[in-house]
């Protein structure tokens, strides 16, 4: 007796499985980057650390800021941080052209914004096209000085990075008493309506 066999599977069924396939294996290596990045701290794609990574430096800063231990002397200590929110523009289409485009271009951001930051700045990617950049103020200035060094510094990061990036910023001064969420979202809030902003002039 013959058995009959099933009919074989069309070329569409067949391209089908492979794509299902494709999306199992891709499911296995994103979730492998994922882990490996919550274990290391490292954004796999661009080298820079990433949002773990972010909010303890950022306490720590925060901390050594507001540090103040009677007869101790210090070098370097801070008076104060700049945080900047920084969204890579036009990313969606740089993916248009396959994703392979869109993360050359999260790469070559990533590079720009290490050769803007100076030695003690940190620069970090929390996502997407999104990242955060942390400037620690040491200066001996006070009063209108002090504000210009603050100014200074928004200015040649603005300069810098205005035409390739939307971008918010908050400050904290030594003696201020913020929250690493608060600095974040200030700065998260200010990118946004400057995005809008320019977005809605045409820019």
């Amino acid at each position: 007796m013959v058995t009959e066999r099933p009919p074989e599977n069309t070329l569409a069924e067949h391209i089908g499985l492979e794509l299902k396939r494709v999306e199992l294996e891709l499911a296995v290596a994103n979730a492998r980057i994922k882990t490996l990045e919550n274990e290391r701290g490292i954004d796999v794609l661009t080298g820079l650390p990433n949002r773990l990574f972010l909010k303890s430096r950022l306490g720590k800063l925060i901390e050594e800021l507001n540090y103040n231990r009677e007869g101790e002397v210090r070098k370097s200590v801070p008076i104060g941080i700049i945080v900047f929110q920084i969204d890579l523009k036009g990313l969606k289409s740089f993916n248009k052209n396959g994703q392979v485009e869109g993360d050359k271009a999260l790469v070559a951001f990533a590079d720009l914004l290490r050769h803007t930051a100076r030695n003690n700045d940190m620069v970090f990617r929390i996502g997407g096209d999104e990242f955060i950049a942390i400037f620690p103020i040491e200066s001996k200035a006070t009063g209108t000085d002090l504000k210009e060094v603050f100014e200074g510094v928004v200015e040649r990061i603005q300069d810098a990075l205005s035409n390739t990036a939307y971008m918010g910023y908050s400050i904290i001064r030594k003696g201020e008493n913020l929250t690493t969420d608060e600095l974040l979202i200030t700065a998260d809030q200010e990118m946004v309506k400057n995005k809008k902003k320019e977005k809605t002039e045409g820019k």
